[in-house]
């Protein structure tokens, strides 16, 4: 199986993305996630150019599960266009855990 990691020190993940100025959801999945379709997501825009999305651990919500995200036990993290139809061009240069949105640190 998937080795989990523990999150519970951090706050939220970091991408430094470059889109096509749509939106697009970051997915995770846990050890509470099981079935195919059950994540907690989060919606982030993707403007033409580099910018860096924080997405808090507080601002994913589950879908189809009813338990709550429980970060000491994150598996997977997925990147996905979803919800219409368009096309998907987006370039992730990084993904990290942060601790403190204000201070900047990783």
């Amino acid at each position: 199986g998937t080795r989990a990691v523990d999150a519970s020190a951090y706050k939220g993940l970091a991408l430094d993305v470059y889109g096509n100025n749509e939106g697009y959801n970051l997915h995770l999945r846990t050890d509470d996630v099981w079935l195919p379709w059950q994540s907690y997501r989060a919606s982030f825009p993707a403007p033409s150019g580099w910018h860096t999305v924080r997405l808090p651990f507080s601002e994913f919500t589950g879908y189809r599960i009813d338990t709550p995200l429980d970060i000491e036990q994150l598996e997977r993290i997925g990147i996905v266009a979803i919800g219409r139809a368009f096309k998907a061009d987006l370039c992730v240069a990084r993904l990290a855990l942060y601790r403190d949105a204000s201070s900047g640190s990783e």
